[in-house]
């Protein structure tokens, strides 16, 4: 399934002042609304550990139907000297499983692509799941085993933005 995911500029001060959409989405992503800021907070240090400059920063990911954020993603940094861009995301705990993590993808994919990247990577854990699943239905192919100076051992898969999107 691949939900309809827009993507809104994600800023620290965002969660000492969140949106409605941002409120909604810790009530319903999280089990427990209080843990969840605090849980969402840490990934959002995670994801910020390096000043970027636009588009190559942090994204929330809105489920359009929900009218909720329902993750966080972005770039690990912009593009190298070669057009390659790292993506990640994070979909909330009590909605995963519903394509969110999918459509953001999509949408980085597609910001890269607009702003010049050529090619986009990703890395998961060394085992089948569900984030390999989001890659594979966005068209990457898997790279090997590597080791990530930061995450240690995991696999690569890579998406050329050369050749038009592949529908799956």
């Amino acid at each position: 399934m691949d939900k309809r995911i827009s993507l809104a500029v994600a800023q620290a001060t965002d969660l000492a002042d969140p949106s409605p959409q941002l409120e909604r989405g810790i009530a319903l992503g999280f089990a427990d609304g209080a843990d969840g800021a605090a849980e969402l907070a840490d990934v959002f240090a995670a994801f910020e550990r390096v000043e970027r400059a636009y588009p190559w920063h942090s994204w929330w990911g809105v489920a359009d139907d929900a009218g909720m954020v329902a993750g966080l993603c972005g770039f690990k940094h912009s593009p190298d000297r070669d057009g390659r861009v790292e993506i990640a995301y994070f979909t909330f705990p009590e909605v995963e499983g519903n394509g969110v993590a999918t459509g953001m993808a999509r949408q980085l994919i597609e910001v890269a692509r607009a702003n010049g990247a050529r090619e986009v990577i990703a890395h998961t854990l060394p085992e089948e799941n569900a984030s390999t699943r989001v890659l594979d239905a966005n068209g990457f192919a898997f790279g090997g085993a590597v080791i990530d100076p930061e995450d240690g051992p995991v696999w690569s898969w890579r998406r050329s933005l050369a050749a038009p999107p592949v529908a799956k």
